[in-house]
């Protein structure tokens, strides 16, 4: 009688199939994640958009757009510094706190609801507006966030309310310093001096209690960012260094849990504090650069030349310990250093810089509605170019 081979499989077999199936995943992962987050980079382009299409409904009906900020009348001359800082005495008093251009075209997004229950007499943060700044816009997040719809709890909002976020900050240009007598000046020790015009001309469409029309954006509204993404979340966090909060520096370490970047879309304020429990420090602005200078013939100077100023980078740091926004006397000059090495004024504040989830890319949405894709590697000036309003510098498609 003939002996018959077993019809089981033997180990090597197994073996082999399983390195043939663990072969095939490998290959085929990286194009389903690669394919979805096409998917949810395109649908973050539409969801900017559609936000171009309320900022310019909300520029048919007013002739400007929103301002990035509206607070208390601010000047030279006024007595109460850091009149756009909250702090927990006075949140619930208009003239400390009060809205953000991104809460005023709730209308133009359909969120009638929202932003009918929004007191626009109350500061941001007060407990009468919590039922409207709790709640999560669709369009403000991006679909590649992994925090998602979650927010996180920031001072000053309370127990009460956990403000809903924004991925889509609006663009304040090539000059991403706050003052907090006047954003539009300079302090140094005495009398607030304003921005010389060569350093003004990189201000971009949006700052505190400013509204630019269309006509003003000499650059062209196709070469002009209105808005850009910086998105938000935990995981994005100040760190330390030689045990002092610090922004730039290299190697950090996280702060602490609850010392983390988030932008709600309702925040009408500029977070002034130095760390602690549940500081969130972002903010509805973005800018490109620290101050761009440029020569007296009105041409936009390489970065380090002249009076030093540098550029923020796209995707900075690699989203961890990114640039947030500071308030003035937020920090100490002794141990801030920019990215290249030079102490910033500690006198002043700064905005944030645009980052996103997007490998190697970040959207913007531009004065004429339409939305490009700029990649982490475009040259500083093209990119403050792109942010000025009225800079007049060439630029070049960054798609």
């Amino acid at each position: 009688m003939r002996h018959r081979p077993p019809l089981a499989i033997t180990r090597i077999e197994v073996l082999a199939i399983v390195g043939i199936v663990a072969m095939l995943i490998a290959l085929i992962l990286p194009a389903v994640q690669y394919a979805h987050e096409v998917g949810r980079r395109a649908q973050c382009r539409g969801y900017l958009m559609q936000l171009g299409t309320a900022m310019h409904n909300y520029h048919d009906k007013h002739k400007v757009f929103p301002p990035g900020i509206t607070a208390a009348a601010i000047g030279p001359s006024h007595q109460s510094p850091c009149a756009f800082v909250a702090n927990a005495s006075t949140c619930d008093d208009p003239t400390s706190s009060h809205v953000s251009g991104l809460s005023l075209i709730l209308p133009f997004l359909e969120e009638h609801a929202v932003y009918g229950a929004y007191n626009l007499q109350l500061a941001c943060c007060a407990k009468a507006n919590a039922t409207s700044t709790s709640r999560t816009i669709r369009v403000f997040v991006c679909p590649s966030n992994p925090r998602q719809r979650n927010s996180n709890p920031l001072p000053y909002y309370g127990a009460q309310a956990t403000p809903g976020p924004t991925d889509y900050v609006l663009s304040m240009g090539a000059i991403g310093q706050f003052d907090c007598d006047n954003p539009f000046s300079i302090r140094t020790g005495g009398p607030p001096t304003y921005f010389p015009w060569i350093m003004s001309r990189g201000h971009g469409a949006f700052n505190v209690n400013r509204s630019t029309s269309i006509d003003r954006i000499r650059d062209g509204t196709a070469n002009t960012f209105l808005m850009g993404e910086s998105v938000g979340g935990a995981e994005l966090y100040l760190g330390l260094a030689n045990g002092a909060i610090v922004d730039g520096a290299r190697p950090m370490t996280a702060a602490s849990p609850n010392v983390f970047c988030e932008n709600p879309w309702s925040k009408g304020y500029i977070s002034s504090q130095n760390g602690g429990a549940n500081q969130g420090y972002g903010s509805v602005f973005g800018a490109t650069a620290w101050n761009a200078w440029y020569d007296t013939n009105g041409n936009l100077t390489d970065p380090g030349f002249g009076k030093n100023w540098f550029p923020y980078p796209l995707n900075e740091g690699k989203l961890k310990f990114n640039r947030p926004t500071w308030a003035k006397n937020s920090r100490l000059a002794a141990i801030v250093t920019a990215t290249n090495g030079t102490a910033l004024p500690g006198t002043h504040g700064s905005a944030q810089g645009f980052r996103s989830y997007h490998p190697s890319v970040v959207n913007f949405l531009l004065g004429d509605g339409s939305v490009r894709s700029i990649t982490e590697s475009i040259d500083a000036r093209i990119l403050v170019a792109y942010s000025s309003i009225a800079g007049r510098e060439p630029s070049a498609d960054a798609e």
